[in-house]
């Protein structure tokens, strides 16, 4: 139980100081803890959705959401999960459940050492 409290907490701290947290802190968290790969990843993608939406709405009412850029993003982000839920299945029928937690663990560390390059970079000029 202090597992979970204690990577919940990191996941939060995480994502309070860069804005995401849950793909490479909880998702390998809950994997290291016995659940499936597809379970841990669909987890994931289920409590980010309310929180996205609910700030998605509060931004709205600022007049701070191009609708059209969002509806773009939206359509095309639907398509990439579509795509990567479906390699991840052929994944996990041609090499089984160890097969489909490499992938999502190697996709995990590439994510995150992006994620640390840019922050060592520091700030992109001009933004």
């Amino acid at each position: 139980m202090i597992y979970l409290f204690t990577v919940g907490f990191i996941g939060g701290l995480v994502s309070g100081f860069i804005g995401s947290g849950g793909a490479f802190v909880l998702t390998p968290g809950m994997m290291s803890i016995g659940v499936p790969a597809l379970v841990a990843v669909a987890s994931n993608m289920c409590h980010k959705f309310p929180k996205a939406l609910v700030g998605s709405i509060k931004r709205y009412r600022y007049g701070r959401i191009d609708l059209k850029l969002g509806i773009i993003m939206g359509i095309s982000a639907e398509a990439g999960v579509l795509y990567g839920a479906g390699i991840q299945q052929k994944i996990k029928v041609a090499l089984g459940e160890a097969g489909s937690n490499l992938y999502v663990k190697c996709n995990i560390r590439y994510r995150t050492w992006n994620s640390l390059r840019a922050y060592l970079q520091g700030p992109v000029e001009g933004l």
